[in-house]
This record gives structure tokens, sequence and C-alpha cells, in this order.
């Protein structure tokens, strides 16, 4: 086996090597990518989940000011008792 033959074989067990690390790599951005989707699209959800529950809040919130203000006019509105009158029960 001469020289040439041997620094060959050596370059293309190189090159093997290295085409093997290329395709891993390959292999491995493709999964770091599909991950990253998925993280992206439950963050997604999570955001718009999020916005539900706040749109939700905020209906709640002003649906308990309008029966407190409605409650608070009654109450005004209500002529007072004498102090002689019995309690509700």
């Amino acid at each position: 086996m001469g020289v040439p033959k041997l620094l060959g074989s050596q370059l293309d067990k190189r090159a093997e090597g290295i085409k093997a690390d290329l395709d891993e790599a390959r292999a491995l951005r493709e999964e770091a990518q599909t991950v990253l989707a998925s993280y992206e699209r439950k963050q997604k959800d999570v955001a718009e989940q999020a916005e539900r529950i706040v749109a939700h809040a905020k209906e709640e919130a002003a649906t308990a000011a309008e029966l407190a203000k409605q409650d608070l006019k009654d109450s005004i509105a209500r002529p007072p008792r004498p102090l002689n009158w019995p309690k509700r029960i």
C-alpha cells in the first residue's frame, strides 16, 4: 500500500465522518424546528386563552359594578324605616 493510497483512504474516512456529522446536524436542526414550532403554537394558544380570561373577567366586573350601582340606587330611593318598624327576616 502506497502513501497516496493511504492518504486517499484516510481522506475518505474523514469525508464519511464529516458527512455523518452533517446528517446528524440536519436531523437535530429539524427536530429543534419541530419543537420550536410546537412551543410557539402552545404559546399562542396560552396567550389567546389569557385574553379570553381577561375579557371574561372584565365583563363580570362590569356586570358586578352595574349591579352594585343599581343596589345603591335602590337603597337610596327606599324611604327610611322608622325605628319601631320590625326588621325583615
